[in-house]
Order: C-alpha cells, then structure tokens, then sequence
C-alpha cells in the first residue's frame, strides 16, 4: 500500500466513527416545554402573588428518545422570578442550570407578582426558557388584571 492509500484509508476510518455518536451532543437534541398559560386575576386592592408549579421541560433526541443526564439552563423574563418547586426563589432568580432526570425532564417553577387593580385592565407577562446546546422551547405566562 501506498502512503496515500493508508492517508485515505485513515481519514476513513476516522469519518466513519463520527456522527452516530453520543446523543447527547447539543445539535443532535430538542426541547419542549408545556403550552403557554393565561389567568385573570379578579379585582384586588393589594398585589397578589402567583406559582405556576412544576413547568416541565423534555429534552429529546431527534428520533424523539428522551434524553437523561444532560444539563438544561431556565431564563426567567418579564415580570417574575424561578423557584423551586415549592415556590420558594433560588439564589439566582432569573438563571438556573440543573440535570435532566431519567426521563430527560427538567423541572422549574415561576413565581409573579401582579399589581392591585386599576382603573382599566391591564396584562402583565413572564416567561421561562429553557435551552440544552443550541435547542430551546420558552413558557409564557400572561396576566390579565381586571379593572376595580
């Protein structure tokens, strides 16, 4: 064999073992989380505080496995903060990293505050994202506070 042979054959080789590799790799992954959420709040003179509970977002290979053990990072934005699950704020309120469970799912709850009403209605929003690699999903929550 030629020196050039082996060279090919090499490169070969080594593409052959790429690709069908560890599904846990960021591009091979996508994530979804629950559907977007609307309340309305009744007439109240004083703000009122709301959990939205154990939001669940799975992270699944592209032949839709889930995929356990992989590290998820939640944003929180607009008007609210991240807790845990019971509705208690974490040290950072606008970031967590966690680990998919066995399932692949990482879990995440989302406190908000609303205003007292108005004069008028009013909406007020927050939402969670949640990303693995270069894949996300993003929850919103919308509030609709009725005028007084």
């Amino acid at each position: 064999m030629t020196g050039k042979t082996v060279c090919c054959l090499l490169v070969l080789f080594l593409m052959a073992g790429c690709g069908g590799g560890d599904p846990k790799a960021a591009l091979d992954a996508k994530i979804t989380g629950p559907d977007d959420t609307s309340f309305t709040v009744p007439p109240s003179s004083s703000p009122q505080t709301f959990i939205v509970r154990g939001l669940d977002f799975q992270v699944r290979s592209k032949e839709s496995i889930a995929i356990p053990g992989v590290e998820i990072e939640f944003f929180a934005g607009g008007s609210g903060v991240l807790t845990d699950i019971n509705g208690n704020p974490l040290p950072n309120t606008a970031y967590l990293k966690t680990t998919a469970d066995d399932r692949g799912v990482g879990r995440v709850s989302f406190r908000t505050t609303v205003p007292a009403c108005g004069a008028e209605d009013r909406e007020i929003s927050g939402s969670v994202m949640a990303t693995v690699g270069v894949a996300s999903d993003i929850w919103v929550v919308t509030y609709k506070v009725v005028a007084c």
